[in-house]
């Protein structure tokens, strides 16, 4: 069986129908840690009914519900900046309420040897990135840079590999770069902060627009006294327990 997830568009992860046996017999072994973390969950598209293993693949880019561009996602998945952090494959909520305009709500149970990226918020948007893929968008375009061509890590670093040659070329000849930064606004790093930075704009966006300095990773077995509604990712299989009542597989009534 394959699901399309919500926000992943560009691909489909692969899932396996499993039996309650199955099911409990891996709540006791290498998904044991996730029963007393505190528990995350999914609104996903498909039924509920039956407990669900989800494989994800790490070949697929996951593309992000509500944004125009996958800038961020390709920098937390490929930056060192953020190596100590889980790619973002699986994208899950400490709220169930948070998860249910998204489809049937699930419990995630990730694999023994997870580690969960955590957002500060309830929303990565929401979680002091100092900029946003579309004002990101709006640099490239000015550079005559199509950012609906930048789909792969190695297209992000050609971009920005020619804005820095042509920055370096404008500092020499002491020019403006006004016009390259019309209509791009950062909260707290505007980008004229860019233009005298010494680092490359790769890097600027790993270490300063896109920072991890707000959010935090865990091991599964860690994941324990999260309070309030944050956002979570994770990169391992997981296991899949619908939530509703009348359902035969709840994880409050039958797990």
């Amino acid at each position: 069986m394959k699901f399309k997830l919500i926000e992943s568009f560009s691909g489909i992860h692969k899932t396996e129908n499993l039996s309650a046996a199955d099911a409990k017999d891996l709540l006791q072994t290498s998904f044991s840690h996730a029963v007393k973390a505190t528990p995350i969950y999914r609104g996903v598209e498909m039924t509920n009914k039956y407990p669900v293993l989800l494989k994800p693949d790490p070949k697929l880019l996951r593309i992000s519900a509500n944004a125009s561009y996958n800038f961020y996602t390709m920098i937390i998945n490929n930056s060192k900046t953020w190596a100590k952090f889980p790619k973002r494959q699986i994208i899950c909520s400490t709220s169930k309420q948070y998860t249910k305009t998204y489809g049937n709500i699930f419990r995630v149970y990730p694999h023994n040897r997870a580690k969960i990226g955590i957002c500060p918020k309830k929303d990565i948007w929401d979680s002091y990135f100092n900029g946003n893929n579309n004002n990101l968008a709006t640099l490239f375009n000015n550079f005559n840079i199509d950012p609906n061509k930048i789909n792969t890590w190695e297209s992000l670093i050609r971009a920005c590999s020619k804005i820095d040659k042509i920055k370096m070329k404008i500092l020499k000849s002491e020019t403006s770069m006004g016009e390259y930064f019309q209509d791009i606004y950062f909260s707290d790093y505007p980008w004229q902060k860019f233009i005298s930075s010494k680092l490359s704009l790769l890097d600027y966006l790993a270490t300063i627009v896109y920072s991890p300095k707000k959010f935090e990773v865990r091991p599964i077995e860690d994941f324990k006294n999260i309070t309030g509604a944050k956002e979570v990712w994770i990169d391992v299989p997981c296991l899949l327990i619908g939530l509703e009542k009348n359902d035969k597989w709840s994880d409050e009534d039958e797990i």
